[in-house]
């Protein structure tokens, strides 16, 4: 019952503060403190705080499209980020930097205080779960923050382009003020590695919200991958693959369900995080990209459980959600690091490598019988091989944004994304600064940061 009292506290006070300060989100520590071991674990419990991954690189990204008649439904943040507007209006839908924010204050709460109750021969286990959490779940929020409101990674320029504001302590007297772009990632992959060694080995599946040495991995991986050093790619997503290398065979499947995968007993997902707010991207609302649909074989397991078709229109909608709701699945999972191994063989000239990998994630998709293994001559046709099997598998999974951004920065891959809404056409080129979403007003009115250019 105290710590259950604790996180009403909590919530309340976060709903109150979300009015204000967006990074100082703190209770009153007057009236009830977490002071064991198990608050702890209960404040980390609450995966509806930690497990969130934001929603406008989803909307911005280019796997589907909505009719006018639906788009004009939208609040204005929606519209405006659907069709790449330089203002965006947030309103108090402020969501995608106060969530992550309020996971990165919930994890410093427990840091913090993990200090306070130290640690001794009869707690050590605890105590280093709980510790290796907080840090995964800072780190996951920070990279994820970093995906929206920061740049593209680029080598050459992240020692001077604009990071995030790193909080490190729940302390709110610490001033507020933007890290490096290499500063970000330089505490992202400092976390994850120091959660490495304290998490348990593997995943539980009915507690997916908890991560894992294979998640942080996996995690380290999609991170290297992101900073485009794909070396230590492939070196976390090989030891990722090495503690969990379960796929799904998709022939086992029923495609008919409403929702196709189940939880929690998706034996793929390494760490669950899902995208809820703002936006659904199942049912009728949006509509696939019918080019990206054809792209799928008939005998591409993937195109009856990632989709089903709306009889009245003939259009396809997504309805292949790890997340085993309506909600989308933006975690970590196994089919991931199989496409990281493909795509880091590749780029290092490792043609056979590459196709071997990505070989054994589609023998898993395609109808029993009818997979014959992919070959590549050369290792750019390997890289074209495999990002396109990147985007057809991990489709709606809060990744293509990021992967946009990385891509657009080699010409071979760069491409301008279009919409066409009432006969009016809108673009967005290759490395434009609205990949770089603006910081809420409030939060640059209370904290005086530096905005992004758009």
């Amino acid at each position: 019952m105290k710590y259950k009292n604790f996180l009403a506290l909590m919530l309340i006070v976060c709903s109150i503060s979300s009015c204000t300060k967006y990074l100082d989100a703190v209770p009153d520590k007057s009236l009830t403190v977490p002071s064991s071991l198990q608050d702890l674990a209960a404040i980390l419990n609450n995966n509806l705080l930690i497990a969130y991954s934001p929603a406008l690189g989803e909307i911005g990204s280019d796997d589907y499209y909505m009719a006018y008649s639906r788009y004009q439904t939208y609040r204005p943040l929606i519209r405006e980020a659907y069709t790449w507007q330089k203002d965006i209006t947030y309103g108090s839908l402020y969501g995608d930097w106060y969530s992550p924010y309020q996971a990165i204050y919930y994890s410093n709460v427990v840091l913090d205080q993990l200090k306070d109750i130290g640690s001794n021969q009869g707690n050590q286990g605890t105590y280093n779960e709980i510790k290796g959490r907080a840090l995964f779940y800072r780190a996951f929020s920070y990279y994820n923050l970093a995906q929206i409101f920061t740049k593209p990674y680029d080598p050459q320029t992240a020692a001077t382009d604009l990071g995030l504001p790193l909080r490190l302590s729940s302390d709110i007297n610490n001033k507020t003020v933007r890290s490096t772009l290499l500063q970000t990632y330089n505490q992202i992959i400092q976390d994850l590695q120091e959660a490495e060694d304290l998490l348990p080995l593997t995943v539980s599946s009915q507690t997916p919200y908890i991560p894992s040495k294979a998640a942080d991995d996996a995690m380290q991986a999609r991170v290297y991958l992101t900073m485009q050093n794909y070396d230590k790619a492939l070196d976390y997503a090989d030891s990722s693959i090495s503690l969990n290398n379960t796929l799904m065979d998709y022939n086992a499947i029923d495609s008919t369900q409403a929702i196709s995968f189940p939880y929690p007993s998706n034996e793929e997902v390494l760490f669950q995080s899902y995208e809820a707010l703002y936006f659904y991207f199942t049912g009728s609302y949006t509509i696939v990209d019918s080019t990206l649909y054809d792209s799928y074989s008939s005998n591409d397991l993937r195109k009856s459980l990632f989709f089903a078709t709306k009889a009245s229109t003939g259009t396809h909608y997504f309805k292949g959600s790890y997340s085993g709701t309506y909600d989308l699945f933006c975690g970590l999972a196994t089919d991931e690091m199989y496409l990281i191994q493909a795509e880091c063989y590749a780029r290092d000239g490792k043609v056979t490598a590459s196709m071997d990998a990505l070989n054994t994630l589609l023998a898993k998709r395609w109808k029993a019988g009818t997979f014959a293994p992919l070959v590549a001559a050369n290792a750019d046709e390997a890289m074209s091989i495999v990002l396109a099997e990147r985007r057809k598998e991990l489709i709606f999974r809060g990744i293509r944004w990021s992967d946009l951004r990385r891509l657009n920065q080699d010409s071979r891959f760069a491409i301008t994304l279009t919409r066409v809404l009432n006969g009016e056409t809108y673009t967005l080129p290759p490395n434009d600064p609205r990949y770089v979403y603006p910081i809420p007003d409030n939060e640059i009115q209370l904290s005086g940061i530096q905005q992004n250019t758009r």
